[in-house]
Parts: structure tokens; C-alpha cells; sequence
């Protein structure tokens, strides 16, 4: 489907770490339904480039010669999509291997945490967040011990 379509925010919906700072945003896009970009940012803090990014994106233009934000987008599956890897080098996405993680990791939020997805878009914030993502412990273990 040719035209604009909304982008709906999920602002500060995932916490990273039991006490952590740094909250994840995710926008849905409403052609697909599926997330299309996130943003990582410390709510307390200076608006940042990350911060800024639930502001400015509030649509996409998509067509059949692609999707303008194509590029930067996490569904993989859409047909439109053009992301590399390079794309996303500030968050260590250096492979192709991790963008697809990335983008399997980001999507499986979207379908656990039912986000809603509003047709006019906007923004929608957490008071606290709805999911939150514990840092799995390293402890020495045989398969962590180098022979």
C-alpha cells in the first residue's frame, strides 16, 4: 500500500536491567504492524540524539519504490526494508547474523507486549515499564573454562 503510514512510540515500555537507567522505546509501524525502530535513552537525562528520535519520527512514506526510512528499519520481513548492519554500528550491530538477531529480539517484544497501534500514530509513555530485560550473570562454568 502506497502512502504515508503512521508510526506509533511505546516510550520507556522496556527497562534494561532490575535498576537500570537506560529505558528502550519502540515505534510500531502501522503498515506492517510489526516494530520498526527503537530508541535507548535515559529518560532523566539531556535530550539526546536517541531521546530525539520519538519526536521526529512520526510517519513513513512508502511506495513502490521503497520506504524512505527503509534503511533504518528493524522489520526485516517487510518488503521494503533495505537495513544493513552498518545502519546500526552505535548499538555493536556489526554482522549481518546480529542485525537479524536485533531485529528477532525487537520483534518478539512487540508480539509479547501487545502494543497498541494507534492509526493517527503518536507517542504513548510508561510510568513503569511493562517489560524489563535482566543481564544474564557470567559465572565460570565447563563451557566457559578455555583449555
Amino acid at each position: 500500500m502506497k502512502g504515508r503510514h503512521s508510526i506509533t512510540w511505546h516510550i520507556n515500555a522496556i527497562r534494561v536491567g532490575r535498576r537500570g537507567r537506560n529505558f528502550i522505546s519502540l515505534a510500531i509501524c502501522e503498515k506492517t504492524g510489526r516494530a520498526a525502530f527503537f530508541a535507548i535513552f535515559d529518560p532523566n537525562k539531556p535530550a539526546t540524539q536517541e531521546a530525539l528520535k520519538t519526536l521526529l519520527i512520526k510517519d513513513i512514506y512508502a511506495d513502490q519504490n521503497g520506504c524512505e526510512d527503509g534503511v533504518r528499519c528493524l522489520d526485516l520481513d517487510c518488503q521494503h526494508n533495505k537495513a544493513k548492519h552498518g545502519n546500526f554500528r552505535q548499538y555493536k550491530v556489526d554482522t549481518k547474523e546480529k542485525l537479524r538477531n536485533l531485529s528477532k529480539h525487537i520483534q518478539s517484544f512487540r508480539s509479547d507486549l501487545d502494543l497498541h497501534i494507534d492509526p493517527n500514530g503518536g507517542n504513548y509513555y510508561y510510568e513503569k515499564p511493562i517489560f524489563i530485560i535482566l543481564k544474564k550473570p557470567m559465572h565460570a562454568g565447563k563451557d566457559n573454562v578455555k583449555e
